[in-house]
């Protein structure tokens, strides 16, 4: 069980930053986003619990970052392939 805590998470776009919170992840998937710093939350037998501090940082959990160029060639100047003339 991994619990991620910041200065402020975002949980909808339309909602102003929830402040301190605490954003509890099990088995890859986010189970529950707690406001303030502080939540540990109950673990079954065998889990461990692993924390992770982000700071002063302002968290979005379950956004996932897509933009990837996993194709691009930085030795050559892009533009002349994408330009036609």
């Amino acid at each position: 069980v991994t619990v991620v805590r910041a200065a402020r998470v975002i949980v909808d776009a339309r909602e102003a930053p929830l402040g301190a919170a605490s954003v509890v992840v099990r088995e890859g998937r986010i189970v529950a986003v707690e406001r303030g710093r502080d939540h540990v939350p109950t673990l079954a037998e065998g889990e461990t619990l692993r924390e992770i501090d982000l700071g002063d940082a302002t968290l979005m959990p379950g956004l996932i970052d897509s933009h990837v160029h996993l194709a691009s060639d930085p030795s050559r100047q892009w533009w002349q392939t994408t330009v036609t003339t």
